[in-house]
Parts: C-alpha cells; sequence; structure tokens
C-alpha cells in the first residue's frame, strides 16, 4: 500500500522538475561551481553593486521557502554594504518562516527577526520610500511579539505590504508579498476561498508577465491548494519545480495540486 502510493507521486514530481524550460532561469554560480537555479526576481535597492546581486538571490531563495540558504545569502549582502537597508528586511522576513502554517516561529527567532526589522528601518530612513515601506511592513511581524498575537500581527504585516503596493504600483514584487500575506491571513473556515481567490487575482496577471518568477509560481499553487479550486493551480504546479529546481520546496509544491 505504502509503495504504491508514494511510487507515483515521486514520478510526478520528478516528472514535473524535467518538464520546465532550460533556458528560462536565471543561474548563480554555487561556491564549489555548480549552477544554480532559483528563477528570476528582480528586486531594486538602493544598496551597493556587491550586495545587489546577493539581495536578489536571498528573494529568491524566499519565495522558494529556502530559509536557511537565504539567511546565509543576506548575512552576505549585509556583510558586503552594512547600509543596506533590504538585506536586514530580508533577515526579518526569512526568520519568519511558512507565514501558512498559522504558528508563530520560535521566541528567539522572533527577537533575532525584530532586531532585523528595526535595523531595516534604521537603515532605510536613508534609502527610499519605497524600502521604507518594506521596511515598516517587516516591523509590523514582529512589533510587540511578547503582547500581540501572532495572528494579528500577520494582519498588520498584510496592511502594511497593501499601503507598499498601492504607493509602489509599478513594483511587482510589492503586489506578490501583498497576495502572499493575503493568503497567510485566509481562515480554513472560510470555503468561499475569497482570499484565496483574491490573491489569485493579484498574482495571475503578474505570472503572464513574469513566467519564471518562483514566487508567483509557488503563491499561485497555495492560492488554489483546495480541492474546490485546485484545477486552477495546475498550470503553476506543472512549472514550479522547472522554475526553481535548486530549491527543495519548489520540488514538493506541485504535490500540492
Amino acid at each position: 500500500m505504502i509503495v504504491r502510493f508514494h511510487l507515483p507521486l515521486f514520478a510526478v514530481i520528478a516528472a514535473v522538475a524535467a518538464a520546465g524550460p532550460a533556458g528560462a532561469q536565471d543561474t548563480h554560480d554555487h561556491p564549489h561551481g555548480s549552477a544554480e537555479r532559483l528563477g528570476r526576481v528582480v528586486f531594486p535597492t538602493s544598496c551597493n553593486a556587491a550586495a545587489q546581486p546577493l539581495v536578489e538571490r536571498g528573494v529568491a531563495m524566499l519565495h522558494s521557502f529556502w530559509f536557511e540558504q537565504a539567511e546565509r545569502t543576506f548575512a552576505q549582502a549585509s556583510a558586503a554594504d552594512p547600509a543596506c537597508a533590504m538585506a536586514q528586511w530580508g533577515a526579518a522576513m526569512t526568520l519568519l518562516g511558512n507565514p501558512y502554517t498559522g504558528v508563530a516561529p520560535a521566541e528567539p527567532r522572533q527577537r533575532a527577526a525584530l532586531a532585523s526589522a528595526e535595523t531595516a528601518v534604521r537603515l532605510a530612513a536613508g534609502a527610499t520610500e519605497r524600502e521604507r515601506g518594506y521596511a515598516d511592513a517587516a516591523l509590523a511581524l514582529f512589533r510587540d511579539f511578547a503582547t500581540v498575537g501572532y495572528r494579528v500581527r500577520l494582519r498588520m504585516h498584510e496592511e502594511a505590504m497593501r499601503r507598499v503596493r498601492e504607493a509602489a504600483p509599478d513594483d511587482p514584487e510589492a503586489a506578490i508579498f501583498y497576495a502572499r500575506a493575503v493568503i497567510a491571513n485566509a481562515l480554513p473556515t472560510d470555503l468561499t476561498f475569497a482570499r484565496q481567490r483574491l490573491a489569485a487575482g493579484i498574482l495571475g496577471p503578474l505570472f503572464a508577465k513574469q513566467p519564471d518568477h518562483p514566487g508567483l509560481a509557488h503563491y499561485t499553487i497555495h492560492a488554489y491548494d483546495a480541492p474546490a479550486m485546485a484545477q486552477h493551480g495546475l498550470e503553476a504546479a506543472r512549472r514550479y519545480a522547472g522554475i526553481a529546481p535548486s530549491a527543495p520546496h519548489a520540488l514538493h509544491m506541485p504535490s500540492h495540486i
């Protein structure tokens, strides 16, 4: 019984990974020389030329929930540019972990994330309005974490990202992170899936324009992760493993659909 269930699942995941368009990926060199495929993310910042590609690599990993590697990458960006606010923002967002579990990170992680978010806010004072908005949204997740409930803070983060999206309508990442938060705040008891549908309506047009973006594929799958809507997530499920095959979570996500 176990063999009959698991072998087809792994076969499907392997087939999906192999089916992705090999020429549509951004690649990065691993320290050992192998090519890393994480998808394509464009995330402009005020950071210096050494830190900028590291920030974008970290954001690509964050979108695929590759948290350990993302944390290391944002730390490298901070080392390359100590004034880089978005490296500290990325560290805070990474320490959040998976926002879809409904469970707050452990206290030491939240404390570390709060420190990073506060540093991001301080550094962003000398950056752009857009970067200040991102930093404020990260701080909303962790400010007063000892006294304010996790669900309340997730909603505060969503509201902050909504403001970033409205203030920076030409920034697709603001829309993506906003949609990510909208899904995270969906109640499991709402079988109309209103929030998931709202997020999918934001993600769909962006995915058509950025077909190699890991977050768009990933969050589209989460938006349709229910039997009543799963058919709408088929394209994202078929493509995600091919977009970011270096990220372990990208190989797992097609099984949701």
